[in-house]
C-alpha cells in the first residue's frame, strides 16, 4: 500500500524541523549577544557569503543537467565527475 500513514505527524515534524535554528543561526546569535550588533551583522554577512557559493554552484549544476549539457569528461580524482566538468554550449 502506498501513501503516508501518519500525515499529521509528518506535517508536524516538517514544521518543527523548519522552525528549529541551525548552527549558523546559533553562531550569529551567540556572536551578537557576546560582542554586539556590529559583529553580529558581520557574522551574518560572512555566513551568507560562505553559503552563497555552494548554492550558486548547485543551481548551475542543476541548470546544466536540465539542459543536457553535462560533459562526459572525468576528473583525475578517482574518476568521479565533479561539478566543474559541466560544459556550457
Amino acid at each position: 500500500m502506498f501513501g503516508i500513514h501518519d500525515y499529521g505527524l509528518f506535517v508536524l515534524s516538517a514544521v518543527l524541523l523548519n522552525l528549529a535554528p541551525g548552527q549558523d543561526t546559533l553562531y550569529i546569535l551567540g556572536r551578537s549577544i557576546a560582542q554586539g550588533r556590529r559583529i553580529g551583522v558581520a557574522s551574518a554577512l560572512g555566513v551568507s557569503a560562505g553559503t552563497g557559493r555552494p548554492y550558486l554552484r548547485a543551481m548551475d549544476s542543476m541548470k546544466c543537467m536540465a539542459s543536457g549539457t553535462m560533459s562526459s569528461r572525468r576528473s583525475r580524482s578517482g574518476g568521479k565527475v565533479s561539478v566543474s566538468t559541466f560544459s556550457r554550449k
